[in-house]
């Protein structure tokens, strides 16, 4: 028979397992809600013509650009797209941001690997040059 402290240590931990393992996608989540939701929509599906869909957009593939376009945001004037501009984010730490994309790639099933914080601010660095 186990002890009961020994089966509450395993339990805690068990615990803890599971509620880290997604808490990067709630976190990206909070930050869509907040920051993306609003043009893009709930499901990323974009509206009509003028915002672009997430959900099937090559773009997630891409962390420089990707990142880039966040932090900077793209001016479409002088683009033949009948597109709206996308305004840049330069509040976003790069720990937001990379729980955003990670958020992102999971809900999209876009692509497996996790972006860290320290790869985001090494694009971010690049972005502005």
């Amino acid at each position: 028979m186990i002890p009961k402290s020994k089966f509450f240590l395993v339990l805690v931990l068990l615990f803890a397992m599971i509620s880290c393992d997604n808490q990067t996608y709630k976190q990206g989540r909070l930050v869509y809600e907040r920051n993306c939701m609003n043009c893009h929509m709930e499901h990323g599906e974009g509206f009509q013509n003028l915002i672009p869909a997430l959900k099937d957009s090559k773009i997630l593939d891409n962390d420089q650009e990707l990142i880039c376009l966040i932090r900077n945001g793209i001016d479409t004037k002088d683009s033949e797209e009948k597109v709206q501009p996308m305004p840049g984010n330069d509040k976003l730490t790069p720990t937001a941001l990379s729980n955003l994309i990670n958020y992102l790639r999971h809900e999209y099933d876009i692509k497996p690997t996790v972006l860290l914080p320290k790869e985001v601010e090494h694009y971010l660095n690049d972005c502005n040059k």
